[in-house]
C-alpha cells in the first residue's frame, strides 16, 4: 500500500512538473511574439556628419542637414559611446526646424496596448555648427533639448502621435530614460525627434546624444 501511494504522488508530481514546464515554454513564446526588436538598437555606424546610422531612416526639413552619427562626426562632440562605439547626435534649431530619424517597425504597435522602450540620453560638453543664416561662422547648440517618440505608418505621415517625451536633457553624464506609452491606433513606424522643451519663449540651438535603446517591450513585462 505504500509502494502504491509513493507512486501516485510521483506520479502526478511528475505531471505537475509538466505543466509548469509547458506553461513556462508558452509564456516565453508568447513574450517573445509581443517584443518588438529594433534594427542597430546601438547606433552603431562609421562616424559621419549628416546620415543616420545603418537601420534608421531622416526626415529633413529642406535645406538643412540630418543626424550624425557620433562621437567622430564633426561639431567637436567627442563623448565616449555608452555601449557599443558610436551613437546618435540630432539638434534643434533656432529657425524651429529639428532633426528626427526613423524606423519601420518588425511588428506593429496596436492600440491600447501599453509598451516600454529605454533609452540612453546625454548632452555634449561642446556641440558647435555652421548655421543656413551664419554659414562662415560656427555657434553653440548647448540649449537643452527633449527627445520625443512618436509613432506613425510611413516616413511621410502627416499625422504623427507623439506617445512619449523626456524631461530636457542637460546632463553630460549618460542616464537611462525610461519611456511607457500607449497608442491610439496601428503604428508600423516608430520616430525619434530632437525638440525643444515645454514652456520655451523662442526657439534654442540645442542638441541630444541617442544611445542603446531597448526592445521594446508590454509594460507587464516590467516585474517579470
Amino acid at each position: 500500500m505504500s509502494c502504491l501511494i509513493s507512486f501516485n504522488l510521483t506520479g502526478r508530481m511528475l505531471i505537475f512538473i509538466l505543466i509548469l514546464i509547458l506553461f513556462s515554454f508558452f509564456s516565453s513564446e508568447i513574450r517573445a511574439q509581443d517584443t518588438i526588436r529594433l534594427e542597430n538598437p546601438s547606433l552603431e555606424d562609421k562616424p559621419r556628419c549628416c546620415m543616420p546610422p545603418q537601420g534608421w531612416g531622416s526626415l529633413d526639413f529642406p535645406g538643412n542637414t540630418a543626424a550624425d552619427v557620433q562621437p567622430g562626426g564633426g561639431f567637436k562632440v567627442n563623448r565616449a559611446a555608452y555601449h557599443g562605439s558610436t551613437y546618435l547626435g540630432m539638434v534643434t534649431r533656432g529657425d524651429g526646424t529639428f532633426e528626427t530619424v526613423y524606423q519601420q517597425l518588425s511588428n506593429p504597435l496596436l492600440p491600447n496596448v501599453c509598451y516600454q522602450i529605454s533609452i540612453y540620453l546625454a548632452k555634449s560638453l561642446e556641440y558647435t555648427s555652421a548655421t543656413r543664416s551664419n554659414p562662415n561662422d560656427n555657434i553653440d547648440f548647448l540649449a537643452a533639448t527633449i527627445i520625443q517618440i512618436l509613432g506613425g505608418n510611413s516616413p511621410d505621415d502627416p499625422e504623427l502621435e507623439i506617445l512619449n517625451a523626456s524631461t530636457p536633457v542637460d546632463h553630460h553624464e549618460w542616464i537611462e530614460y525610461v519611456f511607457e506609452f500607449i497608442p491610439t491606433q496601428d503604428f508600423s513606424y516608430i520616430f525619434l525627434s530632437a525638440y525643444f522643451p515645454e514652456g520655451i519663449e523662442y526657439y534654442t540651438n540645442g542638441h541630444i546624444l541617442i544611445d542603446n535603446l531597448s526592445d521594446i517591450i508590454p509594460c507587464r513585462d516590467i516585474t517579470d
